[in-house]
């Protein structure tokens, strides 16, 4: 995105400047520049595109190849607890199944990270979509005592987007937010209009005004080394074992998808924030009843 807008930049102040009578020197100037970062950009595209292929046929022979025989491994599994003689026997053969399911899920997640199935977009209810995202995951959070403060949000929040896949990137960042809290930390959850000029606009293309949503932590925070690759497919800043490190990137490919933004900013032991920017869309209308006199 930050070639993007600075491709645009650049063609604003050329455009401005070719209506300048003494500005040709720098019109052939900002040309050429324009066209080394043209070509570095393509070149960018040309280079993730064939990274992500890459990845996909490796991720795609590697799900092939293990769930065959994670199958069966849940199958014999299943299997040996109908016959089990103690409860211990049968706690472990559950656990084994368990285990089996959960490899699965993960490997179904990667394929989805490196091949994200097509998102309808619509028209999304932002603040039902929030509050849905919240309630899903304090339900999930009960026993850890972890408290979500929502802000006050207004009602009328409406944008073009997927419901189910913005309630389901909203729970990620929520998720990952817990991780990276200590007892005592808190989540601050917010979502709101902003007013045209506002200095929090982010640049979207045809945007006239734009919704925020904020979730903020008072967590363990990043590091500018991680900071600086949190974005990227498959990394990860926690331990092994604690997931794959993809819900970052799916969360940013799904916001700019919808034309959206996202971004993070982070300082060790002081928390982080994710800022997400939508467009804003004008709420559906009221359907109309025929009256007959």
């Amino acid at each position: 995105m930050a070639g993007a807008d600075l491709l645009q930049k650049l063609r604003g102040l050329l455009t401005f400047l070719e209506n300048q009578p003494s500005g040709y020197g720098l019109v052939s100037a900002l040309h050429a520049s324009l066209a080394t970062i043209t070509r570095s950009k393509r070149f960018e595209e040309a280079v993730e595109k064939e990274s992500r292929r890459q990845i996909y046929n490796f991720v795609y022979g590697l799900t092939h190849e293990i769930n065959n025989p994670l199958a069966n491994i849940a199958a014999r599994a299943q299997q040996l607890m109908a016959s089990a003689k103690d409860a211990e026997s049968a706690k472990s053969l559950a656990t084994i199944v368990d285990q089996s399911m959960r490899a699965h899920e993960m490997l179904a997640e990667s394929m989805n990270a490196v091949r994200p199935p097509k998102v309808e977009p619509e028209l999304v209810d932002i603040t039902k979509v929030v509050t849905e995202s919240i309630e899903r995951f304090r339900k999930s959070r009960e026993a850890t005592g972890l408290e979500v403060y929502t802000h006050p949000m207004i009602s009328n929040l409406f944008s073009i987007a997927n419901h189910g896949s913005l309630c389901e990137c909203i729970s990620s960042l929520l998720k990952n937010a817990a991780d990276a809290c200590r007892p005592g930390d808190r989540i601050d959850v917010i979502a709101e209009l902003l007013e045209d000029g506002d200095p929090d606009e982010a640049e979207i293309p045809d945007s006239a005004r734009q919704i925020r949503i904020a979730i903020r932590d008072t967590g363990r925070g990043i590091s500018a080394t991680d900071l600086e690759q949190v974005w990227d497919l498959y990394y990860s800043g926690r331990d092994s074992g604690r997931g794959l490190g993809i819900s970052l990137a799916k969360a940013r490919r799904l916001i700019e998808d919808f034309q959206g933004r996202i971004w993070l900013s982070s300082n060790l032991n002081a928390g982080t924030t994710v800022e997400i920017r939508l467009s804003s869309t004008e709420p559906p209308l009221a359907p109309r009843h025929k009256v007959t006199l």
